[in-house]
């Protein structure tokens, strides 16, 4: 009995489907973004949402609100005081992805999908 406690954990671990599967199964299929990638760009979310990232450092967010953004390292965009990671799929789609520890009921994982336009 004392061994089948010890090894139902591990056992668990590799044979139970949960969400961090998901993160080192799956193969990355796109690149972090860069600044290029965005500078003087609008990208519209699936969420209805325009985020635009003027060359010269200023971002204006879907409220209209004007402050800065930058590509610190490679696959994450600073806007504000907000961080996203970001990556650009090969058909130049840029994928979102959060996780809410905090979000009541429904799935923590919280996938955007933007398209550069205008």
């Amino acid at each position: 009995m004392r061994n089948f406690a010890l090894c139902a954990p591990l056992i668990c671990a590799f044979a139970c489907p949960h969400d961090a599967v998901a993160q080192w199964v799956l193969p990355f299929d796109g690149r972090p973004v860069t600044a290029r990638d965005v500078s003087g760009k609008t990208i519209c979310w699936d969420t209805g949402r325009k985020m635009t990232f003027g060359a010269d450092g200023r971002f204006i967010n879907p409220r209209g609100r004007v402050t800065t953004w930058s590509v610190p390292e490679p696959g994450v965009i600073v806007t504000g005081y907000r961080r996203r990671q970001i990556e650009v799929l090969a058909d130049g789609e840029l994928h979102s992805h959060t996780y809410k520890v905090y979000r009541g009921g429904g799935d923590k994982n919280i996938d955007h999908w933007g398209k550069v336009c205008e």
